[in-house]
């Protein structure tokens, strides 16, 4: 899996809606890819996967009186290394405790205060790599997401004034600048907060 993929495909997204052919698919894809890139920004995070190193900065937080690394999502500690100044850290711990058990993903590394190596204020940058970053499956409330809102960006192309339904029926709504209710019902638990030091 890609880092930033679209979360669900043509063929997904023909069986959702129930649709048997293929005339529409340039603009499904248009549609998915954005539907994909709106529950990104919606969550703070992507769905996706990669490999290799990444630098951060490491933060003291004060009420733990440790280091903190926030990171991009982790699910494995395997192949994770961590650098900082060249020495690898290999007391640590990840957080939050149970999300992996949870199935959902580590978000910050917490440097033990045992580890013989420790950020300093003169260099608090960190060499990770991790193998993989991200997720190994797409959560099925995202995959359900982005059919919901891929589906919402289709037909749009049909209400282009922004008023989808009909008032003489009663079922005239706006599509606001924002993400469906449903959608953002379906990514409540896998919002990512933003980290305040």
């Amino acid at each position: 899996m890609a880092w930033k993929p679209d979360y669900i495909d043509t063929a997904a997204f023909s069986e959702f809606v129930r649709v048997d052919d293929t005339v529409d698919d340039a603009v499904v894809q248009v549609a998915i890819t954005s539907a994909s890139r709106a529950i990104d920004a919606a969550t703070n995070r992507q769905f996706g996967s990669a490999t290799g190193e990444r630098l951060y900065t490491a933060q003291p937080n004060y009420d733990l009186g440790l280091w903190v690394v926030v990171v991009d999502d982790i699910q494995t500690t395997d192949g994770l290394v961590i650098l900082c100044d060249g020495e690898e850290i290999t007391e640590y711990r990840m957080d939050p405790p149970n999300a992996v058990a949870d199935g959902k993903v580590w978000t910050r590394i917490v440097i033990k205060e045992s580890s013989s190596v420790q950020p300093t204020g003169a260099d608090m940058e960190m060499a990770i790599t991790a193998d993989p970053w991200g997720w190994s499956a797409i959560p099925d409330a995202v995959v359900h997401a982005a059919e919901l809102q891929t589906n919402r960006f289709v037909n749009r192309r049909d209400s282009w004034a922004g008023v989808a339904g009909s008032p003489d029926s009663g079922t005239e709504i706006r599509l606001l600048k924002q993400l469906d209710p449903d959608v953002r019902m379906s990514l409540t638990d896998y919002v990512r907060p933003r980290e305040v030091f």
